[in-house]
């Protein structure tokens, strides 16, 4: 049985881009989401909607939450926002 979900307000391309705004690498990510870098990697492939495990989209989400950055999608633009000036490395 297949638990993964599609959420459609955020995507592969915002996962890369918030990560590339931390300066972390996917290893970075994979740590503080509590995943697999392999997961990471397979997830940030190709574009469109993540389509992931709840606990995994949750641990990403946190973990950039933690970092001050949170994912935008309104009126038709997708992107990420930084709102701490101290949540890189």
């Amino acid at each position: 049985m297949n638990h993964s979900v599609a959420y459609t307000s955020i995507t592969k391309a915002q996962v890369r881009a918030a990560r590339g705004l931390l300066y972390w690498r996917q290893h970075d990510l994979a740590e503080r989401a509590g995943i697999s870098q392999r997961t990471v990697m397979k997830l940030e492939r190709g574009n469109g909607p993540l389509s992931v495990q709840r606990g995994t989209l949750q641990g990403i989400l946190r973990s950039f939450s933690d970092a001050g950055v949170s994912m935008v999608n309104q009126d038709g633009a997708i992107g990420v926002v930084f709102a701490s000036a101290g949540g890189g490395e």
